[in-house]
C-alpha cells in the first residue's frame, strides 16, 4: 500500500483521484478548503488553506509516495474582463501555494527515496479573449 497526498481533494478532478487512489487500496491524505468530506479508514480529509501564511501538515504519516495538487478556482470570464486581482489570487492559489505544499512535503517524500508530483491547474481554463 503507497501513502498519497491529494491537495484539494474534496471536488472535481482531486475527489476523483482522491477516490480511485483510496479504491485501489492505497492510503489517502486529502485536503479541502471549503468541501469538508467524511474520512473513511484508509480516506482521510484534513482542512488546508495553501493561501494562509501559517499551513499545518501535522496529519502526514512519515512518508508519501506522491502528491497531487489540484485545488482550484475557475473564474469563467473573458480574459479583458477579470480583474488584475483575481489573476493575483489565482497565482497564489496555484503557483505559491504548489510550492508551499511542496516544501513541506519533500521530506516525506525522500523518506520513501522516490515519489512523484502531480500538478493540475485552472489558471487560464476557461478564459477566453
Amino acid at each position: 500500500m503507497k501513502s498519497y497526498l491529494v491537495v484539494g481533494g474534496s471536488s472535481g478532478i482531486g475527489k476523483q483521484i482522491a477516490e480511485m487512489l483510496y479504491m485501489e487500496g492505497h492510503r489517502v491524505f486529502a485536503t479541502y478548503c471549503r468541501n469538508k468530506k467524511e474520512s473513511k479508514d484508509r480516506l482521510s480529509y484534513h482542512y488546508l488553506d495553501v493561501t494562509s501564511d501559517e499551513v499545518d501538515f501535522a496529519f502526514l504519516t512519515a512518508r508519501l509516495d506522491g502528491v497531487v495538487y489540484c485545488p482550484g478556482s475557475l473564474r469563467l470570464r473573458s480574459f479583458n474582463r477579470t480583474a488584475l486581482a483575481d489573476y493575483e489570487a489565482d497565482y497564489r492559489l496555484q503557483v505559491v501555494g504548489a510550492l508551499k505544499v511542496l516544501q513541506h512535503v519533500v521530506p516525506f517524500m525522500k523518506e520513501n527515496g522516490r515519489g512523484s508530483v502531480v500538478l493540475f491547474s485552472s489558471v487560464a481554463a476557461g478564459r477566453g479573449f
